[in-house]
C-alpha cells in the first residue's frame, strides 16, 4: 500500500532545513514507492526532498553515504549540496521518514554514444579516487557471495509466490549456482576496493548538453572492489534498451563499442592500471549484476512480464558467458 505523507509534514521537514518560504511542491513518481521524493520550488531555487522508512541501519547508511557525498563535492566532482539544519544535520527523523534535502540539478539521461560513455567510465574513476581520502571501516562492505545465495532464494520465493516456469525457475538457480562456483576461483585478495557510489546507472549520471552535470542516490554507498561497480557501468550504460520503467525488457547483447569507451575512461585515470586478475573478474561481475538487476525488476513488478523478463536475463546472461574472453580482451586494450 502506498503511504501518502501530509503536506504539513512535508513543510515541517522544509522548515528545518531553513527552506521557510515555498511555492509548490511536487510529488516524483519514480522507483519502487517506498521511498517519498518530491520536487521543491522556492524563491530562492529548486530543491530536491527525500525521504526513507526509517530503520537502524538505514540512519547508519545514510550517515555515511552524505560522509562521502560532501567528500566527493569537495574534489569538484559534480554532485548535489546537501542543506543542513541548525545543528548542522543533513538529515532528520521526522514521522518515521529519514528526510534529507539537496539541490536540485537540472539534467537528463540520454542515449549513450562512445564519447558519453568515455565520460562516464571517468566520472566513475574520480569517484573511486577519493578512496584514498577516506576511511573504508565507516563504510558497510559487498557480500557478493551472500548476495548470490539470498537472491537464488528469491528466485525460489518468486517462484513459489508467482507463476513461473518450471524450466525457467530451474535456469535461473542453476545460472546462480554457476555464480557461486565462478566466485570462488575469484582472487579476492587481488581485487582492489574502493568505496564506492553503489547504485551507479543511467538514471544517476544527469547529462545537459551532452555533459555530466551531476551524479545523484548516494544511498548504496558501499566498499566493494572497484572492478565490481567498473562491470556494472559496463552492464548499465551498454544495454541497446534502457527505458526508466518496470516493464522494460533486457536486450540479449550489449554494445561493445559502448562497453569499450566506458572502460577507457575509467582507464585512462588510475594510474595503476588493472591488474589481471581484475580484468578477468569483469564478465564475472557483468553477470552478477545482470542477475541481481533483474531480480530487483521482478520485486516490483509482479506480473506476467516476469516470464519475458527472465528468458532475457537467461539469453543476456549466456551472450555475455560465451564472449567474456572478448570482454577482457577490450580491458586489456586500454
Amino acid at each position: 500500500m502506498t503511504v501518502k505523507i501530509a503536506v504539513s509534514c512535508l513543510i515541517a521537514v522544509l522548515k528545518n532545513f531553513g527552506l521557510n518560504d515555498v511555492n509548490n511542491i511536487y510529488e516524483i513518481s519514480i522507483g519502487n514507492g517506498i521511498n517519498k521524493k518530491y520536487k521543491v520550488l522556492t524563491p530562492n531555487g529548486i530543491f530536491f526532498l527525500k525521504g526513507i522508512p526509517y530503520k537502524k541501519k538505514a540512519m547508519v547508511k545514510k550517515k555515511s553515504s552524505h560522509l562521502f557525498q560532501k567528500l566527493i563535492l569537495s574534489n569538484n566532482i559534480p554532485v548535489p549540496h546537501l542543506l543542513s539544519n541548525h545543528l548542522n544535520k543533513t538529515f532528520i527523523l521526522i514521522n518515521s521518514y529519514i528526510w534529507e534535502v539537496q539541490e536540485w540539478i537540472d539534467g537528463s539521461r540520454v542515449v549513450i554514444n562512445q564519447d558519453s560513455g568515455f565520460s562516464v567510465g571517468f566520472l566513475l574513476y574520480k569517484v573511486h579516487s577519493v578512496t584514498k581520502d577516506i576511511d573504508k571501516k565507516n563504510f558497510i562492505s559487498l557480500d557478493i557471495l551472500e548476495n548470490i545465495k539470498n537472491h537464488k532464494n528469491k528466485v525460489e520465493h518468486l517462484g513459489k509466490k508467482t507463476y513461473f516456469p518450471t524450466h525457467i525457475e530451474k535456469s535461473m538457480i542453476d545460472l546462480f549456482e554457476n555464480l557461486e562456483n565462478n566466485f570462488r576461483f575469484i582472487k579476492g585478495g587481488s581485487l582492489l576496493t574502493c568505496v564506492a557510489h553503489g547504485d551507479f546507472h543511467r538514471g544517476n549520471v544527469l547529462f545537459r548538453s551532452n555533459k555530466i552535470v551531476g551524479l545523484v542516490d548516494f544511498d548504496s554507498t558501499n566498499v566493494q572492489p572497484r572492478v565490481c561497480e567498473l562491470a556494472n557501468s559496463i552492464f548499465q550504460f551498454s544495454l541497446k534498451k534502457a527505458k526508466y520503467n518496470i516493464d522494460r525488457i533486457l536486450p540479449a547483447a550489449l554494445q561493445i563499442s559502448i562497453a569499450r569507451s566506458i572502460s577507457r575512461g575509467y582507464c585512462q585515470g588510475i594510474l595503476n592500471n588493472l591488474n589481471c586478475d581484475e580484468i578477468k573478474s569483469i564478465p564475472f561481475f557483468i553477470r552478477y549484476h545482470l542477475l541481481t538487476e533483474c531480480l530487483h525488476l521482478l520485486n516490483i513488478n509482479d506480473s506476467k512480464n516476469n516470464i519475458r523478463q527472465l528468458e532475457a536475463a537467461i539469453g543476456l546472461y549466456h551472450w555475455v558467458d560465451s564472449r567474456k574472453h572478448k570482454i577482457c580482451k577490450l580491458i586489456e586494450e586500454n
